[in-house]
């Protein structure tokens, strides 16, 4: 479907670059980056309809493989532990930030099978409470298997406000089609001073540059539907 600047509403564009599906593939299709006239974004135009989530997202999507459905009775390997461990100090800014809170409600959007809230739990120096939500019921029950309290559904429809101390989202926003609704859905589900920690991939760099026609691999075509400089 064709679609205006998410951002600004303007549907002035030109492309940039295009591609087609080099991960899975789910489509043979041919997809443009543009970038908006009016404000700069890039994005994804045309793009899938919400109606072709399943398919863009098969069951071996990466983010749903990180661990095995059987995993959860088995100790990850020492190395892997030895990875997360040294990955899980990049939240430790988080929990200083919160340092006068007993304890802490977190919620990771588009949690997947739970490694990142394994991680955050890993940093945590205070009483965490970790939770979840995606929309992929498999990765669901495989987060809830260690431990992580899950909601099955898009963040969008959720009722959560006001119930949350941080709220992680790692490489999500540029994969929605309204980021200044999630924005806004995330401010409403944090506790007064919360924090809302976004990871997502930066347009402005040498290596967007260079591979820009085609070949830049954060372009992730067609999952990544907005990216931000």
């Amino acid at each position: 479907e064709y679609v205006a600047c998410c951002l600004c509403g303007s549907e002035a564009s030109h492309g940039v670059g295009s591609g087609t599906d080099r991960e899975y593939p789910t489509s043979p299709d041919v997809f443009k980056i543009v970038e908006c006239d009016g404000c700069g974004l890039r994005y994804l135009n045309p793009r899938p309809a919400q109606a072709e989530l399943a398919t863009i997202y098969p069951a071996n999507y990466h983010a749903y493989n990180i661990r095995s459905p059987d995993s959860a009775s088995k100790k990850l390997p020492p190395v892997t532990r030895l990875r997360h461990r040294i990955y899980s100090r990049r939240f430790r800014r988080v929990f200083e930030l919160l340092a006068n809170r007993p304890s802490i409600e977190m919620l990771d959007v588009g949690c997947g099978d739970g490694w990142m809230l394994d991680l955050y739990k890993m940093a945590a120096p205070v009483s965490i409470h970790t939770h979840g939500v995606d929309f992929n019921p498999e990765v669901c029950d495989v987060a809830r298997a260690f431990g992580h309290t899950v909601y099955c559904s898009r963040f969008e429809d959720l009722q959560l406000n006001g119930r949350f101390d941080v709220v992680n989202m790692s490489h999500v926003i540029e994969h929605v089609s309204d980021p200044l609704l999630i924005a806004k859905k995330c401010h409403d589900v944090l506790k007064p001073g919360g924090i809302l920690v976004i990871e997502t991939p930066n347009t402005d760099t040498l290596d967007c540059k260079w591979f820009v026609r085609g070949n830049w691999g954060a372009y992730h075509i067609p999952r990544h539907w907005n990216l931000f400089d």
